[in-house]
């Protein structure tokens, strides 16, 4: 009895089925129930699964469980969409399920939560998860295991290296070079778009340029980012007298207002024996042993990783 290719309803041949027309009717409207509401739970730990066709038929495949090692899930002979609910308790950094193609040809990593997903017989791949090219900003350290299960992984780190344009053909023809963007530690910003926001002279970075680099962890002030210091012309005389008693001449001296070269210590003449009085002004300067940056970021936090959607 001849079938439909995708969903295996039966199609009754002319003349069959008399008095018992019912039979295939009522077996394919089962069917198409199943394709828009049934639901296969499936409970995982670390044994490998393959569907049934009555399983693969309906709507929703509900993975629950909690993993102790990567599982796989091979397709039957069922070609439409699903909707996969995983409801897996694993950390994404570990253990994950995936489907394999019936050939066994194709992988797809199963992400958390729920997501919807194509298969036609030759490939599997995710429904609305994302646009070519779109960036997501995913919590975590590393690259979650579901999405390195993939045989054409759909998410590629953002971290400045090399992709294959065979593999990624459109996003290589969307970035117009085979290198990822390197967002390692750095902040986001929106091309000027016909603006002078973000400048190379300003901002250090070239603000009309898709993926430009630029910036500093800190910064180095110049001269003419320090304001002028100029000498200060004090009150008449600054006094400065000890507590009590005279002052106690150096070993070889014999004046305070000369040493040996003739030059004076102090302006004279000295207010009193215990008591030296200064110039009437004073110059002061400022010297800087050696530059250090000083902060340029604004408070923030470090939010995980960036991802780009390759396919």
């Amino acid at each position: 009895m001849p079938s439909t290719p995708n969903l295996v309803m039966e199609q009754p041949l002319r003349g069959s089925f008399v008095g018992t027309w019912d039979v295939p009717v009522n077996g394919n409207t089962g069917i198409l129930d199943q394709a828009f509401g049934g639901v296969t739970a499936l409970a995982l730990s670390s044994a490998p699964i393959t569907l049934s066709a009555s399983q693969a038929q309906n709507n929703i495949i509900r993975l629950t469980g909690t993993l102790t090692a990567n599982v796989a899930i091979t397709m039957a002979s069922i070609y439409k969409f699903w909707t996969i609910d995983n409801q897996l308790t694993n950390s994404p950094s570990s253990f994950a399920a995936s489907l394999v193609s019936t050939a066994g040809t194709v992988v797809l990593g199963m992400a958390p939560g729920v997501n919807d997903i194509l298969y036609d017989g030759a490939s599997i791949k995710y429904r609305n998860f994302g646009k070519l090219g779109e960036y997501w900003d995913y919590a975590a350290a590393t690259v979650p295991t579901w999405n390195s299960l993939c045989t054409i992984p759909p998410w590629l780190p953002c971290i400045g290296t090399a992709f294959s344009s065979a593999v990624y053909p459109q996003l290589a023809n969307l970035l117009g070079t085979t290198t990822l963007p390197d967002a390692r530690g750095k902040s986001r910003y929106v091309l000027n778009q016909g603006t002078t926001n973000i400048t190379s002279s300003g901002a250090g970075i070239d603000g009309n340029t898709i993926f430009a680099v630029g910036g500093s962890n800190g910064v180095m002030l110049g001269a003419s980012n320090i304001p002028t210091i100029t000498s200060v012309n004090l009150a008449q005389n600054i006094t400065l007298a000890p507590p009590s008693g005279a002052f106690a001449l150096a070993s070889g001296v014999t004046n305070l207002n000369s040493a040996a070269g003739g030059s004076p210590f102090f302006q004279s003449p000295l207010a009193t024996a215990n008591s030296i009085t200064s110039p009437n002004s004073i110059s002061v300067t400022y010297t800087n042993a050696s530059q250090q940056p000083a902060a340029n970021a604004a408070p923030g936090y470090m939010c995980g990783i960036t991802m780009i959607k390759a396919v």
